[in-house]
């Protein structure tokens, strides 16, 4: 064979494995994008700071985020509001019935609603 179709060759498996690596990055990038806004696959439960339970019910909010975007909300009492759930940059935003609910979040285990009221996650003993 001569030199020059040894070179072909050599140009066209060089080719063929950067175009594979640029597939399997773009595969990756895609995957870890999902996985960032992803819903839990397991429940998450947020407390308003400082609110306890008295025998009319609890005394502040509280927030349940489970699987398939699913999320129930207690305003005050002991009524639970089912809706759903999406994240939206550093935001959670629940919805139920026509009613939309924003609370930011300010770390992986405190949100924040309506400028006041910090809810924290409540750990599961």
């Amino acid at each position: 064979m001569s030199h020059f179709v040894l070179h072909l060759r050599m140009e066209r498996k060089n080719k063929m494995k950067k175009i594979l690596s640029a597939i399997c990055i773009l595969l990756l990038l895609a995957f870890t994008a999902c996985k960032k806004g992803a819903n839990p696959d397991y429940e998450q439960t947020f407390v308003q700071e400082g609110a306890v339970w008295s025998p009319l019910g609890f005394g502040g909010m509280k927030l349940r985020l489970m699987a398939e975007g699913k999320a129930d909300l207690l305003l005050a009492g002991d009524v639970y509001y089912r809706g759903t759930y999406s994240t939206m940059g550093n935001k959670i935003i629940v919805k139920i019935d026509q009613q939309k609910y924003e609370f930011e979040i300010l770390s992986h285990d405190q949100l924040r609603y309506d400028k006041t009221i910090i809810l924290n996650l409540e750990l599961k003993v």
